[in-house]
């Protein structure tokens, strides 16, 4: 493993550790920053984010705020190590190829590409023409009120710590994944997204034999009408597992397991919040 990686990975899960134990202080002093800020400071007089912690607090920041995101930078760091130490957690997290968006920003769409073919000398050129339309990514966000006790934000086991952190990220990643799979989530304006398979057509499943997923998985193939550049298979560990145990004679499953793996070379992603319905097979 890159030694450079590991240590970037400690470092991001130590501030996302930070993330938590500030988030504890925080509610010990009932949101009270300054107070908070003073508590942290008793208790972690050695962390790295000491100085983050004692900047003067002030108002957050709004999207009518003319310094708009600035006045939410002095603990910024500690929130951005906490969304990278969850980011792996969740089912987007683990995607790649896609084209980043920004937010609020108006951005084309080719809706129908161009026309090319062999030209003899002499003979016209195929013309064509390409159709586009503008889409933008709404800021939305996931958010809710924790619960502690207050034994538990007093505490100073490091082991209480890493509790706040690891429930907090499982929750977030719970939400996002089905949030992010679940057919039937519509957009509701100004408040959340539609999720990625909204919408979109489906394949009935026809049994639980190898041959079945064969003639079930072609289907599905079928109904793409990309290119494939960057295709994603997500589905339930256990899924995964009957999968594996079909006994494919083929071997289109052949690299298939609870931790994912590909079928025809499309990757695999395993997420237990990945959405069912009654069309879903029992296992």
């Amino acid at each position: 493993m890159n030694p450079i990686e590991t240590a970037g990975r400690i470092q991001r899960d130590g501030m996302a550790l930070q993330f938590a134990n500030y988030a504890a202080v925080l509610a010990l002093a009932r949101g009270d920053v300054m107070q908070a800020a003073a508590t942290f400071e008793k208790r972690h007089p050695n962390s790295r984010a000491l100085d983050l912690v004692r900047k003067t607090a002030v108002l957050p920041g709004t999207t009518t705020d003319s310094a708009w995101g600035a006045p939410l930078s002095p603990l910024a760091p500690l929130g951005e190590a906490f969304v990278d130490y969850l980011r792996p957690m969740t089912v987007i997290g683990r995607m790649q190829g896609f084209r980043a968006m920004p937010f609020n920003v108006r951005a084309p769409r080719a809706t129908s590409g161009t026309a090319v073919g062999w030209i003899g000398q002499g003979r016209p050129m195929i013309v064509s023409e390409m159709a586009f339309e503008s889409m933008t990514f709404k800021t939305s966000k996931v958010g809710g009120i924790v619960v502690l006790t207050k034994e538990l934000a007093l505490a100073g086991d490091p082991d209480s710590a890493q509790l706040i952190r690891q429930d907090l990220s499982a929750a977030v990643a719970q939400f996002s994944d089905q949030s992010f799979l679940d057919p039937a989530l519509a957009e509701v304006d100004d408040v959340s997204p539609a999720s990625i398979t909204y919408g979109a057509p489906s394949v009935a499943s026809s049994g639980t034999t190898a041959a079945a997923f064969r003639d079930d998985f072609r289907a599905l193939c079928n109904l793409v009408t990309s290119n494939m550049t960057a295709p994603y298979l997500v589905m339930k560990p256990t899924t995964a597992i009957a999968l594996a145990t079909l006994g494919d004679s083929s071997n289109l499953l052949k690299n298939i397991s609870a931790k994912g793996g590909d079928v025809a070379g499309i990757p695999v992603i395993v997420s237990a919040n990945t959405p069912s319905d009654a069309d879903s097979p029992a296992r």
